[in-house]
């Protein structure tokens, strides 16, 4: 960072607030900014149309809907739902001033945004949605300023400027929104709206006027929503708070929602129908809804406004397909666009002229995501980080991808589901198909798991689209290509019906043909034998056919810790049962003890066949191996040991082990699981925990798998020893003890004299040849105390040949002053005395 500002420039690209900022440098161009923990979970996680169930989350809020909510004649009133351990919240007035003072900059430079503030504002005070306070009153620890900017929303003609306040700015560490509950998500599902919008021909749409800032907020609340403004022609600081609920709170989706699902529940009475269409078809404030005639839209509207109006909402922005629909509504209230025939309806653009929708999300969309979902995945696969370049097969998907996405916008879809006229329709009937694809959902497991998968969310979606669309519908048939998934679903369920490849609409999902899809026929009417009226017939009553006996190979694992034998519990229990198993994964600890039982038999069997047959006759020959374990068979034909241990207080497959051959494949993998289950202990654990089970020559078929065991061989492998380098002369030459000679430094140690406790050092001197030791104390490593011990080591011992030292500072310095002493020019200092 010391030379950052040599090769940094200032031109920057930036993207919003929260978003990423780019600035070109003498380096190419650098990428900064914030990545949100969860920015990739929408790519790996499935689209969740239709197949996830609700949140239990929403039937927990009753208890607190009836206590917070309430009506003061002419609207809703509520109080915001804090967090049980909430604490006094700090005084930000001093964080609150400065983001003004950034919002005073902003203004300055764009004199429309300081216009639009203060008529939004003045706005706000004359339909009593903030008031003007003093700054002093108010109870400690329940006082919070809340920032705010605006934002500027070029694409929108009503609403371009809209003042944010920000519930999240945190101040010493804690924000708002941190101690406010935001409760679940109470709005109706997106695509269940858009396909009731879709039923009948009629088609009306409206909006809550400002549904927000419709609902009031107790007075015991209403200080934790204060903000600070500051005129630019003032100087004066004014202090303002909400009597309504703000924008910037995280409970003020759940709030609304809450208000706006209570209020129909107290007027469903008078007005049943506009009640479930409050109910089912809104989505926040937008309300969408179909029916059958013009003069059912025109009742249904006045009903909804009658409805909402009790409430202290406004419908406005109305659109109808139908001519004479809004005949009764007042110009200004009618939807007003850049284009008259096109609007905007939940995400969708639907041409009122033609009745047709445009980028729909129910179905295109999906196809889009899906695209750019395996390229990722592709980009993953290929292990290509994020400045690498795409190799060229990925490039050529990717230019692919970006030449269909185009052909997406031509993609019109009829906005009726149900042509009129409604009464002539004899039956209604709902076809889903599913199919997959090793790109859309993984080359990790198997294709027929993948089919699998598909014809469970295809039965999910069928749940979702009746649940919808709440009209009668005669039969339901689901179509699929796999005959293996047609063998898996349960018998039962007749109406699945297996589809060949060419005639599954399904697949045009997965097999990338986007650019075929506006002139397929298939995609727009399904196979040719829907045209046909007549009863679906099956394809094939073929049966998969499954092996008489069980192969060994089916014995994957044992050990009944790490899912012993999964495989062999589903192909025994098919087997026997001749039919498909049920849906279900864990594997019950009954299917366990069958498979292990069954394996026994099948070893005792092949291993003992005739020593089974003789000794179930009571004839067991005195020469047979098995006669000094006094066998016997048990109720379900295992042979175990007798023993002498039948009045003892053990198990029962303790006191009688199940009697198993060495050196058998079957027998190694119980020994190998069982092995696996101690966690790798050794032969006498291991033995230990095999002691239900009693094989010719146990011990040596423990000590042999173990021996076999990878991960034990890895644990117990010696490590490889470094040669040791020759020893060097000074420690092979024979002479006199101390004559080469090796000096280190040992402590540091604690001496008491008296009272007092010092320090103090060992100089150790060790003899290189004959391993002999000579300590010296010093109390501490300065060269001089080291000399000192030099000196007296020398008297006693004589004087080395060889010193030997580490590069210890203390070493270097007393060489140093040695050498020095012995020059010559040093030599005539010394005096004679």
């Amino acid at each position: 960072m010391d030379f950052f500002h040599k090769f940094a420039t200032n031109e920057t690209i930036k993207g919003g607030e929260n978003g990423p900022h780019a600035m070109v440098s003498a380096l190419r161009w650098i990428l900064s900014g914030p990545i949100a923990t969860n920015a990739d979970e929408g790519v790996v996680i499935l689209d969740s149309m239709g197949i996830q169930e609700p949140s239990d989350e929403v039937h927990g809020t009753n208890s607190f809907l009836k206590g917070s909510i309430h009506c003061d004649g002419s609207r809703y009133v509520v109080e915001l739902p804090w967090i049980n351990n909430v604490k006094m919240l700090p005084d930000n007035f001093e964080l609150a001033s400065t983001r003004l003072q950034q919002t005073e900059r902003a203004m300055l430079k764009n004199p429309d945004v300081a216009t639009a503030y203060r008529q939004s504002l003045k706005d706000y005070l004359d339909n009593n949605i903030i008031e003007e306070i003093d700054k002093d009153k108010g109870k400690e620890g329940n006082i919070w300023y809340l920032p705010h900017r605006m934002v500027v929303r070029e694409d929108n003609s009503t609403t371009k400027f809209r003042i944010v306040f920000d519930g999240s700015a945190k101040y010493k560490g804690i924000s708002l929104n941190e101690y406010l509950d935001a409760g679940p998500a109470l709005q109706s599902d997106m695509v269940g709206v858009l396909l009731r919008f879709r039923l009948y021909s009629i088609a009306v749409q409206a909006d809550i006027m400002k549904m927000f800032l419709q609902i009031g907020l107790k007075e015991k609340d209403r200080d934790v929503t204060r903000f600070l403004w500051k005129d630019l022609s003032k100087h004066k600081l004014h202090v303002y708070r909400f009597n309504r609920v703000c924008f910037g709170l995280t409970c003020l989706p759940f709030l609304a929602m809450a208000v706006i699902r209570h209020h129909p529940e107290l007027t469903k009475e008078v007005h049943p129908e506009a009640a479930r269409i409050v109910e089912n078809n809104i989505y926040i404030d937008d309300v969408l809804l179909s029916m059958e005639n013009q003069e059912a839209a025109r009742r249904m509207i006045k009903e909804l406004n009658n409805l909402m109006e009790s409430g202290g909402f406004k419908l406005a922005k109305w659109a109808s397909n139908g001519n004479s629909v809004l005949s009764d509504i007042a110009v200004e209230k009618r939807a007003t666009t850049d284009n008259r025939e096109i609007l905007r309806t939940l995400g969708l653009h639907w041409n009122r002229e033609r009745d047709k929708f445009t980028f729909v999300a129910l179905n295109t969309e999906n196809e889009k995501n899906l695209r750019a979902k395996i390229l990722f995945q592709k980009l993953w696969q290929a292990g290509i980080d994020w400045d690498e370049p795409f190799t060229c097969s990925i490039a050529k998907d990717r230019c692919k991808w970006k030449r269909e996405a185009k052909n997406l916008w031509e993609i019109k879809i009829p906005h009726c589901l149900i042509l009129p006229p409604v009464e002539e329709t004899n039956s209604i009937e709902l076809h889903v198909y599913g199919d997959a694809s090793k790109w859309a959902y993984g080359a990790t497991i198997t294709l027929p798991r993948l089919e699998l998968m598909t014809a469970l969310i295809a039965a999910k979606l069928v749940g979702f689209i009746k649940n919808s669309l709440a009209i009668r519908i005669k039969r339901v048939i689901c179509w699929t290509d796999s005959q293996i998934v047609f063998s898996w679903i349960r018998s039962e369920a007749k109406n699945w019906k297996p589809s060949l490849r060419n005639r599954n609409p399904a697949i045009l999902l997965v097999a990338e043909l986007a650019s075929k899809l506006n002139y397929c026929r298939l995609w727009w009417e399904g196979p040719p034998s829907l045209l046909n009226h007549g009863p679906c017939e099956n394809t094939s009553e073929e049966h998969t056919q499954y092996p008489d006996a069980l192969e060994e190979r089916y014995l994957q694992q044992t050990g009944k810790s790490d899912g012993m034998v999964p495989p062999v519990c589903k192909k025994l229990s098919t087997c026997i049962e001749a039919k498909a198993r049920t849906e279900r994964e864990l594997i019950l600890i009954e299917e366990l003890n069958e498979a292990e039982l069954y394996w026994m038999i099948a070893v005792q069997n092949e291993t003992f066949g005739d020593e089974k047959s003789l000794l179930m006759k009571g004839k067991l020959s005195e020469n047979s191996r098995l006669i000094h374990l006094t066998p016997f068979t048990d109720e379900f034909g295992v042979i175990r040991v007798g023993g002498r241990l039948q009045q003892s207080n053990l198990l029962y497959q303790h006191k009688h082990p199940v009697i198993l051959p060495n050196k058998h494949n079957i027998t190694d993998l119980i020994i190998q699981g069982e092995h696996k289950h101690q966690w790798h202990a050794g032969v006498e654990q291991t033995l230990a925990a095999l002691r239900k089970i009693l094989d010719t020559e146990r011990e040596s078929g423990v000590k042999s798998v173990l021996r076999r065991c990878v991960v034990c061989r890895k644990e117990n492998a010696r490590c490889l020893n470094q040669i040791m380098a020759p020893l060097p002369m000074n420690r092979l030459v024979e002479t006199h003890a101390f004559d080469n000679v090796r000096i280190d430094f040992a402590g540091l140690l604690y001496v008491k004299e008296g009272r007092t406790i010092s320090k103090i050092y060992i100089c150790l001197f060790t003899c290189m040849a004959t391993r002999a030791i000579h300590l010296e104390p010093t109390s501490d490593m300065t060269a001089q105390s080291f000399l000192a011990a030099f000196r007296r080591f020398i008297s006693r011992r004589g004087k080395p040949s060889v010193v030997h030292t580490d590069n210890f500072r203390t070493f270097k310095l007393a060489e140093k002053y040695i050498q020095d002493l012995f020059r010559g020019d040093e030599k005539q200092k010394i005096q004679r005395r």
